[in-house]
């Protein structure tokens, strides 16, 4: 007599088909996490890939652009084709051709006025003005009156300027130190910077009583006698 009740004789009977169902199930459930597994990795990648190529790969693009995009100033040298400043040649500024200077001549020396000399270079004379005698630095000489008073070499005025006592006074410059001084006109036709040429008229001397010019010759500020440049 079968000791145990029908149920557990049923397991009993049944058992290998419940060990092959246990290990059914513990195949599906490794099957099954082997499925999810691979589901996870794939999943992973997905995303991964989905980062790269649509968020970072358009930004990279933007960036490439911006970087080989061309300048402000690159863009307008396209359009007009224009050469950039480091590639031009440099321009050497032109000389301007110098005035042939006229040299200087002092044995051609002229006396502005016609008349004698009444006081000569270094000599003494009484000066009405000072009520004293001195000694004269150029030459004193005898004008007729109203008499055009000329320039005795070419240069350029530096004063033309009226004195109280002695009349108008004009200095002219000739270059290498040299400079002519007319003292006593009554009137003046230059002026000061205007170039002159020998023998053009400076004004005229007075036209009432006693007429004198004085003509006073410096090199280097220093007097010199004009007898000496003929």
């Amino acid at each position: 007599m079968w000791p145990f009740n029908n149920n557990l004789k049923d397991k009993l009977r049944n058992q290998d088909e419940l060990k092959k169902y246990q290990d059914w199930l513990k195949k599906w459930f490794l099957k099954g996490a082997k499925v999810y597994a691979i589901g996870a990795a794939v999943l992973l990648i997905g995303t991964f890939l989905a980062i790269r190529f649509i968020i970072l790969t358009p930004t990279e693009q933007v960036t490439e652009k911006l970087d080989t995009k061309p300048t402000v100033t690159e863009q307008v040298n396209q359009q007009q084709n224009i050469p950039e400043l480091n590639e031009q040649p440099i321009q050497e500024p032109k000389q301007q051709p110098t005035e042939a200077k006229e040299e200087l001549d002092l044995s051609q020396l002229a006396m502005p006025v016609t008349g004698e000399v009444l006081v000569g270079y270094n000599q003494m004379y009484y000066n009405e003005t000072y009520d004293d005698y001195r000694a004269n630095t150029g030459i004193q000489l005898q004008a007729k009156l109203g008499e055009p008073v000329k320039a005795s070499l070419p240069g350029k005025i530096i004063t033309a300027e009226l004195d109280q006592y002695k009349g108008f006074i004009i200095t002219i410059d000739h270059g290498e130190g040299y400079q002519t001084t007319y003292t006593g006109l009554n009137t003046l036709q230059v002026e000061p910077n205007q170039q002159v040429q020998k023998g053009q008229t400076l004004g005229t001397t007075k036209t009432e009583k006693q007429s004198k010019i004085t003509l006073t010759i410096t090199k280097n500020n220093q007097p010199i006698d004009p007898s000496s440049l003929k």
